[in-house]
Protein backbone atom coordinates (compact mmCIF):
# COMPACT_ATOMS: atom_id res chain seq x y z
CA UNK A 1 0.00 0.00 0.00
CA UNK A 2 1.47 3.37 -0.92
CA UNK A 3 1.93 6.25 1.52
CA UNK A 4 -1.09 8.19 0.24
CA UNK A 5 -3.46 5.25 0.72
CA UNK A 6 -1.99 4.55 4.18
CA UNK A 7 -2.50 8.19 5.19
CA UNK A 8 -6.08 8.16 3.88
CA UNK A 9 -6.84 4.88 5.66
CA UNK A 10 -5.22 6.05 8.90
CA UNK A 11 -7.13 9.32 8.69
CA UNK A 12 -10.47 7.63 8.13
CA UNK A 13 -9.84 5.23 10.99
CA UNK A 14 -8.71 8.05 13.29
CA UNK A 15 -11.86 10.05 12.50
CA UNK A 16 -14.06 6.97 13.03
CA UNK A 17 -12.55 6.26 16.46
CA UNK A 18 -12.63 9.93 17.48
CA UNK A 19 -16.27 10.30 16.54
CA UNK A 20 -17.18 6.98 18.19
CA UNK A 21 -15.59 8.32 21.39
CA UNK A 22 -17.72 11.46 21.07
CA UNK A 23 -14.67 13.73 20.92
CA UNK A 24 -14.09 16.89 18.93
CA UNK A 25 -10.72 17.58 17.35
CA UNK A 26 -10.10 20.10 20.13
CA UNK A 27 -10.87 17.67 22.96
CA UNK A 28 -8.75 14.92 21.40
CA UNK A 29 -5.88 17.35 20.83
CA UNK A 30 -5.98 18.30 24.52
CA UNK A 31 -5.91 14.66 25.62
CA UNK A 32 -3.17 13.37 23.27
CA UNK A 33 -1.63 16.18 23.43
CA UNK A 34 -1.00 17.67 19.99
CA UNK A 35 -2.31 20.52 17.88
CA UNK A 36 -5.78 20.57 16.38
CA UNK A 37 -4.21 21.38 13.02
CA UNK A 38 -2.03 18.25 13.17
CA UNK A 39 -5.02 16.04 14.01
CA UNK A 40 -6.96 17.58 11.15
CA UNK A 41 -4.09 16.93 8.74
CA UNK A 42 -3.91 13.30 9.84
CA UNK A 43 -7.66 12.82 9.50
CA UNK A 44 -7.60 14.33 6.01
CA UNK A 45 -4.66 12.22 4.83
CA UNK A 46 -2.28 15.18 4.64
CA UNK A 47 -0.22 14.16 7.67
CA UNK A 48 1.61 10.93 8.35
CA UNK A 49 1.75 10.04 12.06
CA UNK A 50 4.79 8.60 13.75
CA UNK A 51 4.53 5.34 15.64
CA UNK A 52 4.66 7.32 18.89
CA UNK A 53 1.68 9.43 17.83
CA UNK A 54 -0.26 6.36 16.70
CA UNK A 55 0.36 4.73 20.10
CA UNK A 56 -0.85 7.86 21.92
CA UNK A 57 -3.95 8.07 19.74
CA UNK A 58 -4.66 4.35 20.14
CA UNK A 59 -4.41 4.67 23.90
CA UNK A 60 -6.49 7.84 24.14
CA UNK A 61 -9.20 6.46 21.86
CA UNK A 62 -9.08 2.88 23.24
CA UNK A 63 -8.54 1.69 19.66
CA UNK A 64 -6.75 -1.54 20.69
CA UNK A 65 -3.86 -1.02 18.25
CA UNK A 66 -6.07 -0.37 15.22
CA UNK A 67 -4.29 2.90 14.45
CA UNK A 68 -0.77 1.65 15.15
CA UNK A 69 -1.16 -1.19 12.65
CA UNK A 70 -1.76 1.40 9.92
CA UNK A 71 1.52 3.26 10.47
CA UNK A 72 4.11 2.38 7.88
CA UNK A 73 7.72 2.07 9.12
CA UNK A 74 9.02 3.16 5.72
CA UNK A 75 6.81 6.25 5.74
CA UNK A 76 8.18 7.30 9.12
CA UNK A 77 11.71 7.16 7.68
CA UNK A 78 10.64 9.17 4.61
CA UNK A 79 9.01 11.79 6.83
CA UNK A 80 12.19 12.11 8.92
CA UNK A 81 14.20 12.62 5.72
CA UNK A 82 11.73 15.24 4.50
CA UNK A 83 11.98 17.16 7.75
CA UNK A 84 15.79 17.03 7.55
CA UNK A 85 15.70 18.49 4.02
CA UNK A 86 13.35 21.27 5.13
CA UNK A 87 15.61 22.10 8.11
CA UNK A 88 18.64 22.20 5.80
CA UNK A 89 16.85 24.48 3.33
CA UNK A 90 15.79 26.77 6.14
CA UNK A 91 19.30 26.85 7.61
CA UNK A 92 20.62 27.78 4.17
CA UNK A 93 18.17 30.69 4.04
CA UNK A 94 16.08 29.04 1.34
CA UNK A 95 12.84 28.54 3.30
CA UNK A 96 9.85 28.87 3.19
CA UNK A 97 9.00 26.22 0.62
CA UNK A 98 8.95 27.73 -2.84
CA UNK A 99 6.36 26.78 -5.44
CA UNK A 100 9.04 27.36 -8.09
CA UNK A 101 10.74 24.08 -7.15
CA UNK A 102 8.61 21.21 -8.49
CA UNK A 103 7.70 18.64 -5.84
CA UNK A 104 9.14 20.62 -2.94
CA UNK A 105 5.68 21.25 -1.50
CA UNK A 106 5.43 17.49 -0.91
CA UNK A 107 8.18 17.78 1.69
CA UNK A 108 6.15 20.02 3.98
Amino acid sequence: MNAVKIADTFGAELRRHRQAAGLTLRSLAERVPCSIAWLSKMENGAGHPTKEMAVRLDSTLSADGALLTLVNDDQEEVDMQRRAVLRALSAAGLGPVSKSVPGLELLA
